[in-house]
């Protein structure tokens, strides 16, 4: 059993300073890591590992422990919303072990209440039990305040999230302090009876000490509650978590993964002191690293556990990890003790964790992937490579010593805070009901005067697949890098899959701009433009799109730079093509352009005339280096250098336009088109369009579309689709600034990036 303190918000050692437990739950993996973070930073020297006895079937989690918030003035408010916003993004459930006020007065628990609220963690994922602190009057054991302000039903419950059950117990006895209420220990018992194919947790506010074990205090010894001590002698359990203490270091708590001396079988005459213990372990018992621990025992106090060599991935034998502290447990005549003496002496062999004794041959190739998708081969000849980090090759010889083993697993832990976040939002409130950090296969696309798609794929038992939250047609989603909002659109399509045992959802989004393309103009009567800027005329149709009847995107207006005055006539027209059509036209026979067009992630309008973006003299992209792989497109055969644009509109009427071009024609000969122009309605769009559509093509193309790395001068957020950036490539004697028109990016599993780009001339 891990038995842990989870601390406090705020905890007074010689400052005030935040401290709190993350949970890291990994899909089949028996190894859950719990972290330590203090004041805004990791804090990895408090590290502990529990090692589940079945592997984990959830979807990957991460669980913020976090107790003795003591929110009892706005300062203590503000402490715990500093410490809930540097989470953000980074959890998907907390669990408040107690002691959430001092005492439950009404104007506290609306400081609590006020300070949850600004977690994106959403309310039903927040389980909550009180503390010797939240009753009020103080010990009066009336929780019935807390439980309405708190919004909290039971005080004694259980979760199950994968194949993990965890239970809380908090119903106190108020006049004992610490105390567990016979309810209390009747649902515990009950709970572990009828759940024994589970990995099980335990929560509670006290700790072991002060909680389920009685104050009296006999010489050396804590009595314990017979009842309390019943239960951790009759059932498993995987994991203590408790409270209260303030503590900052977990070793001033027992932290005791499957302990060496709590057995009721095991005979240690021959090493211990007895009547009265004086030494639990003197310096005299040897154990060492490479010995296989207790093979023989089957049973303990805490439950049954079994020792020796495990199988992980191809035959290789790994010995269960053991952490033995000065705060060892022993048994003695029937009972618990604990030693106080500091002058307690441990042998060096026995005072640090026992590590993974691995046998290799020298001809056996072995292979090992653990649950973080991390694969390491190990022989007399190959190496360890790490995937998931940096990239680092460390070589071998035949054998592998446990300091370096352990180096290399401290390299592997993921770290918990992302880059990314994939939040959903209610349009109806304006509020973010859920954040992605589970969700796998993310991407999103940026075209230059088009619309883009979003998606990401989720396991189908994650606790955010249900439709209630992921709304199609009403919830949206935002898309942090960096903590910039970098996309935003609205949920459209989901693709449920089942692959073998896979299970999952795949959800498309489409982005504002899109949106438009479910809008008409001109539809009740013809809307006509009389010498009206064209970038004015845009603006129009979206603000008279929007001003109907439940029209609203929250679409605001930007900037609009003057470019061209144009006089449409709009007969059942689509909007966004009437928009592209403005953007993608110039005046007959002249050099004049169309321009470029957006709508930002935060859902402004904005038109830039004649184009969009600058130079970015920083931006370079190169094979070899940054590039991945590239593809390089000279096209003559699509040049068209006379062309008859027939214009249709939706009445039957026709028209024809011929548009040429000289030049072109003298130097690659008479290249004709006939295009279709659809829902053409007035003449002079049609002769602008078919000229303009003579000056694109009129000339060879080119088109380079490439994968590229994210490095320093290369992120994402240093240029955006519109600018031109630098492409070398010495092979195929390019070394120009070319425009973005088009941006691809996947995220992987890790954060790891992969940028797809269309750049031209």
């Amino acid at each position: 059993m891990l038995y842990q303190n989870v601390s406090a918000i705020t905890v007074s050692v010689g400052s005030d300073r935040q401290q709190s437990r993350v949970m890291q739950l990994v899909k089949d993996s028996r190894e859950v890591l719990i972290r330590c973070r203090t004041d805004g930073a990791w804090d990895d020297q408090y590290n502990t590992t529990l090692i589940l006895p079945y592997p984990y079937t959830g979807a990957s989690q991460n669980i913020w422990l976090v107790s003795d918030t003591h929110v009892e003035t706005t300062t203590a408010r503000d402490n715990f919303i500093d410490a809930i916003v540097d989470l953000n993004g980074s959890v998907d459930y907390v669990f408040v072990l107690g002691d959430t006020v001092q005492p439950g007065e009404d104007s506290q628990l609306a400081y609590y209440v006020d300070a949850r609220s600004h977690s994106w963690v959403p309310r039903n994922f927040w389980y909550e039990i009180p503390g010797n602190h939240d009753d009020n009057p103080y010990t009066s054991g009336d929780f019935s305040n807390w439980k309405s302000k708190v919004g909290v039903s039971e005080l004694n419950f259980a979760v199950d999230i994968g194949n993990i059950h965890f239970i809380f117990v908090g119903e106190l006895i108020g006049t004992t302090p610490g105390e567990l209420s016979s309810d209390a220990l009747t649902f515990l018992q009950t709970e572990l009876a009828n759940n024994t194919d589970k990995n099980l947790v335990v929560l509670t506010h006290h700790g072991v000490y002060n909680t389920t074990y009685r104050t009296t205090e006999e010489g050396f010894y804590l009595k314990p509650n017979a009842t309390i001590q019943s239960i951790i002698s009759t059932y498993r359990i995987d994991a203590w978590f408790q409270a209260h203490s303030h503590t900052i270091n977990v070793q001033d708590d027992f932290s005791l993964q499957k302990p060496l001396a709590i057995y009721s079988s095991q005979d240690l005459s021959d090493s211990l002191e007895t009547n009265p213990i004086t030494n639990p372990l003197s310096d005299s018992l040897q154990i060492t690293e490479n010995l296989s621990i207790c093979p023989s025992i089957t049973r303990s106090l805490y439950g049954t556990f079994k020792y020796g060599a495990r199988k992980y991935g191809l035959n290789l034998s790994i010995n269960t990890p053991l952490k033995i502290s000065e705060d060892l447990l022993a048994k003695f005549n029937g009972e618990m003790a604990k030693w106080f003496y500091e002058t307690q002496s441990i042998s060096e062999q026995i005072s640090k964790f026992v590590g993974f004794n691995r046998d290799f041959s020298d001809s056996l190739s072995v292979a090992e992937t653990s649950s973080r998708k991390i694969v390491k081969n190990l022989s007399d000849g190959i190496y360890i490579y790490d995937a998931s980090t940096s990239g680092k090759v460390k070589s071998l010889s035949d054998s592998l010593s446990i300091s370096e083993y352990y180096e290399i697993e401290r390299t592997e832990t993921p770290s918990l805070k992302s880059d990314w976040k994939f939040l959903i939002k209610d349009p109806s409130t304006g509020k973010y009901t859920a954040s992605l950090v589970n969700a796998t296969e993310r991407w999103f696309t940026q075209i230059l005067n088009d619309g883009c798609e979003a998606g990401f794929r989720i396991d189908a038992d994650d606790e955010m697949a249900n439709t209630s939250i992921l709304n199609l047609g009403v919830s949206e989603l935002d898309i942090f890098y960096k903590d910039t909002l970098i996309w935003s659109g609205q949920l459209e399509i989901v693709k449920k899959v089942i692959d073998g045992n896979n299970l999952y959802w795949e959800y498309t989004a489409k982005d504002w701009v899109a949106m438009l393309s479910k809008r008409n103009c001109g539809v009740e009567s013809i809307r006509v433009f009389t010498t009206t800027d064209a970038g004015t005329i845009a603006r129009t149709l979206i603000e008279e799109t929007q001003a109907l009847t439940y029209g609203s995107f929250g679409i605001t207006i930007g900037t609009i730079e003057t470019s061209i005055s144009r006089s449409p006539s709009y007969d059942k027209k689509n909007v966004l093509d009437a928009i592209r059509e403005l953007s993608n036209q110039g005046n007959d026979g002249s050099s004049d352009y169309g321009f470029d067009f957006e709508i930002t992630p935060s859902k402004v309008f904005n038109v830039y005339y004649p184009y969009k973006g600058t130079i970015q003299q920083e931006v370079v992209f190169r094979y070899p280096d940054n590039i991945v792989s590239m593809e390089v497109l000279y096209n003559s055969w699509d040049i068209v250098n006379h062309e008859w644009g027939l214009g249709q509109h939706w009445t039957g009427n026709t028209a024809i336009v011929s548009r040429s071009d000289a030049t072109s024609q003298s130097v690659y000969k008479r290249r004709e088109a006939i295009k279709n122009y659809r829902d053409m309605s007035t003449l002079e769009f049609l002769q602008d369009m078919v000229w303009q559509d003579i000056q694109w093509l009129k000339n060879p193309s080119m088109v380079i579309s490439f994968n590229a790395r994210v490095d320093e001068k290369t992120d994402i957020l240093n240029y955006s689709v519109g600018d031109a950036i630098c492409l070398v490539c010495d092979k195929f004697d390019l070394n120009e600034w070319l425009w973005v028109y088009e941006r691809k990016v996947k995220i992987g599993n890790n954060d790891q990036l992969e940028v797809s780009l269309v750049v031209g001339e």
